[in-house]
């Protein structure tokens, strides 16, 4: 088992060979370099991907203020806010590349906080927990799906 993994000077070797080092994080001026022509490009795209997602969010609060129940209101909007979050802090982490780690964990909290806020608007729905496990148990789920199920 030990003869499978690389010495620990081959992984040295193959950072050298590509200027790499391990755990380094650019500044923003050796980003924008490393970028080249595309830096405008990636920026504004990105940018423009981040407000599209932040109005339709706006668009979806106004519509689950009109037409929800107001138990549902909170948790519906938390789930709906994890395209803009997530591409706020990508588009963050673009422009700013040594908060990328940051930006990766307020996500995955944010994401974690959003999943519990699923739990509960399904609890909610369902009108207790006792209640959601008693219909849901004789149900059957294929986790089988084949990969363009999605499209047929």
């Amino acid at each position: 088992m030990e003869d499978m993994l690389p010495d620990q000077n081959d992984f040295h070797w193959m950072n050298d060979s590509e200027g790499c080092i391990y755990g380094y994080v650019p500044t923003i001026p050796e980003y924008i370099e490393a970028l080249g022509q595309y830096t405008t490009a990636v920026h504004t795209v990105g940018g423009l991907i981040t407000l599209a997602f932040l109005i339709f969010y706006c668009e979806h609060i106004i519509f689950t203020y009109r037409n929800t129940h107001t138990v549902y209101r909170r948790h519906i909007n938390w789930i709906a806010c994890f395209y803009p979050v997530g591409a706020l802090m990508t588009s963050l982490a673009l422009i700013v590349p040594r908060a990328h780690d940051a930006c990766t964990a307020i996500k995955m909290i944010f994401f974690s906080l959003g999943a519990r806020h699923f739990l509960d608007l399904t609890v909610v729905m369902f009108g207790c927990e006792k209640a959601m496990l008693a219909r849901l148990k004789d149900a059957y789920i294929d986790y089988h799906v084949g990969i363009l199920r999605c499209c047929l």
